[in-house]
């Protein structure tokens, strides 16, 4: 898996942070395969953000989809992040009811969702569980750093959960620019301290 990366212009050479982004779907790695197709996807795009000048995160640095879509066909990441499931957060939610409101009277806000319904007349994927089709999704962003134990001399990962946002209902996405931005000042604020 291929890192995004921030370098430390300080005087440590070899400090730096980075970003892994991966995103994860129920799913088969036939179907992913199958998408990845009809969609016609090459190479992913970050949309632009003020830091993007001081900051090594760009379009022409980002992995190939391959390298970061992964499916999820038993379920357990979702499980394991306690995500929204059900029938009535997929389709009887007044989350579902605001979130579209949101994007029918937000300028430009029915357009990605025009491009997006476009591509998937011929689409149909069916997940690999009946009840799988009734998950939320989520937005997270982990900081993982490394510890020395000097005790018994081994390495250990702790992780830090920086951002959680738990898709409550159908259409209740995180804000992806928002996103960006605070991985993009974790990287930053990392790469300060080391």
């Amino acid at each position: 898996m291929e890192e995004l990366s921030n370098n430390n212009n300080g005087d440590d050479d070899n400090a730096s942070s980075s970003i892994t982004l991966i995103m994860i779907s129920i799913g088969t790695t036939t179907n992913l395969n199958k998408l990845l197709h009809h969609l016609s996807l090459v190479q992913p795009s970050l949309p632009p953000s003020p830091l993007s000048s001081s900051s090594s995160l760009s379009s022409s640095s980002l992995p190939s989809w391959k390298d970061i879509l992964y499916v999820d066909p038993e379920n357990k990441l979702y499980d394991a992040l306690l995500l929204n499931k059900g029938v009535k957060e997929t389709f009887f939610s007044i989350g579902t009811s605001f979130s579209f409101l949101k994007r029918f009277t937000t300028r430009g806000g029915t357009q990605e969702l025009r491009e997006v319904l476009s591509k998937w007349n011929k689409a149909i994927y069916i997940p690999p569980k009946q009840n799988q089709a009734f998950n939320q999704g989520g937005t997270f962003i982990f900081d993982t750093s490394s510890a020395r134990n000097k005790e018994n001399n081994t390495t250990e990962q702790q992780t830090q959960t920086i951002f959680a946002h738990y898709d409550e209902s159908t259409g209740a996405h995180s804000d992806i620019q928002q996103v960006i931005d605070i991985a993009q000042k974790a990287v930053v604020a990392a790469t300060k301290k080391k």
